[in-house]
């Protein structure tokens, strides 16, 4: 069977389609481990580069949104500086945390982890996305604000 889906035309699935069945593809049940925490390492460069270009698309788009006259006061930042560096380290960390609960639950449960890895990772996934839209979501809010006060 193909792990790719069919389109009208009959072409492969997107790239982005392969990589999302990829990254939430559910492991075997009874997995060791050493083979849980391989699982969620081999998506660690893919959930970065993804999340961690969201974040900088955003932020980018946060410091355009902030150099808006009369959204900063003068001296003041628009971000601060030490969030772009810890934020990347703590979502690093709590993906860590990922594997480490799976392997938790796995030795809990006796190996049967079913989908939990994929869940985790998707709720992660979707929470660190919405965490880097965070920063454009105030920029709009704050434009938005000025121009509907005048």
């Amino acid at each position: 069977m193909s792990d790719t889906l069919p389109t009208a035309g009959g072409a492969k699935a997107s790239a982005v389609i392969q990589l999302a069945r990829w990254l939430f593809a559910t492991p075997d049940n009874g997995r060791s481990t050493w083979s849980v925490i391989m699982w969620w390492e081999a998506r660690r460069f893919a959930f970065n580069l993804i999340v961690g270009g969201v974040g900088f698309i955003s932020l980018v788009l946060f410091m355009v949104l902030m150099s808006t006259p009369g959204i900063l006061k003068p001296g003041e930042d628009a971000v601060e500086p030490m969030a772009i560096f810890i934020a990347p380290i703590l979502m690093n960390i709590a993906y860590t945390l990922g594997w480490f609960i799976e392997v938790q639950w796995n030795w809990l449960h006796r190996g049967h982890t079913g989908r939990i890895g994929p869940v985790m990772l998707a709720v992660g996934f979707i929470f660190s996305l919405l965490l880097m839209l965070l920063p454009t979501t105030v920029g709009v809010i704050s434009v938005i604000s000025l121009h509907h006060g005048k």
